[in-house]
């Protein structure tokens, strides 16, 4: 993982995260694929920068993956209504309209 190779997230942490159903992050606040973030509310909370709840506040949320592999992720950040643009592509729109 890039978080864990820059220092910013143990493995151990990431390890937890994923047993917790961690499916992905935005700035370093993590959340589950429903958006959920309560399992992660240790973390998150120490987390220098923006809160998801304020992000939620802007205007335009637009959220930039790719690949079929970060269809669950894209999908927590959607529920989790943390974005409401994507820029993405075809193999993530098609697993992600599949499901």
């Amino acid at each position: 993982s890039t978080l864990v190779r820059a220092g910013y997230i143990t493995g151990e942490n990431l390890e937890k995260f994923a047993r917790d159903g961690m499916a992905g992050d935005i700035a370093l606040h993590f959340f589950d694929e429903d958006g959920a973030t309560e399992k992660f509310r240790a973390f998150n909370d120490r987390v220098a920068g923006m809160p998801l709840e304020m992000m939620k506040k802007v205007r335009n949320r637009i959220g930039i993956a790719g690949g079929e592999n970060r269809a669950e992720a894209i999908r927590g950040a959607i529920n989790g209504h943390y974005i409401n643009t994507l820029i993405t592509d075809i193999q993530c729109a098609e697993a992600l309209i599949s499901e």
